[in-house]
């Protein structure tokens, strides 16, 4: 049974911060709050960890992304160019991952021989400070099918009792909103909304 540790998104305990950050660094898999759903995540310097969430999302779903403490750090893993970077600027954060060519710093047990990474910077309070705190991305992907309903994925107490099990540390943010993120692909200078969310452009 993974821990249970409690945050608010208007006191973020530094030292639980610490303690989830700590567990990260030793390869931990954990499920935790964004700005949309509740995620499965893990630190991208733990291949690991990479592969526990893999397996346990049976790779039917394999769509990995990296949330970033900042624009610095999307352009390190994420090709930034003029376009891009203008499109970045005015709509982060927000609750958008952004498709876009990888860089060499992504370890290639990651992308798995794919050209693009999906990348994001939250508005949650929490999962920034955990980002901010690591010092590399967090991987982050939609939580694996479940026998909750679409209206129950909101709410932490119902997921805990769904998935504590398969991760090593489950973080109650308090109420998820009930909507995915909008997926935009930013290649060749082009912006194309591959899925809508409640965060329009």
């Amino acid at each position: 049974m993974g821990k249970f540790i409690k945050l608010y998104k208007d006191n973020t305990s530094r030292k639980l911060i610490s303690e989830i950050v700590d567990a990260l660094n030793g390869g931990a898999v954990i499920i935790y709050p964004t700005d949309t759903l509740y995620a499965i995540g893990c630190s991208l310097d733990q291949i690991k960890a990479i592969n526990k969430i893999k397996e346990i999302k049976r790779k039917t779903d394999d769509n990995l992304a990296l949330i970033c403490p900042d624009m610095q750090s999307i352009a390190k893993y994420a090709k930034v160019d003029n376009a891009s970077f203008k499109v970045l600027k005015e709509h982060t954060p927000a609750p958008v991952t952004y498709i876009m060519e990888a860089m060499g710093s992504v370890p290639n047990k990651f992308l798995e021989g794919k050209k693009f990474v999906g990348v994001r910077i939250t508005e949650n309070p929490i999962t920034q400070a955990i980002v901010e705190m690591l010092g590399v991305p967090l991987v982050t992907t939609s939580l694996p099918s479940g026998k909750l309903d679409i209206e129950d994925v909101i709410n932490p107490e119902l997921l805990r009792e769904e998935y504590e099990n398969i991760v090593d540390i489950f973080i109650d943010g308090g109420d998820a909103f009930n909507s995915p993120s909008t997926v935009v692909e930013l290649a060749n200078g082009e912006v194309t909304i591959v899925r809508q969310g409640e965060y329009t452009f």
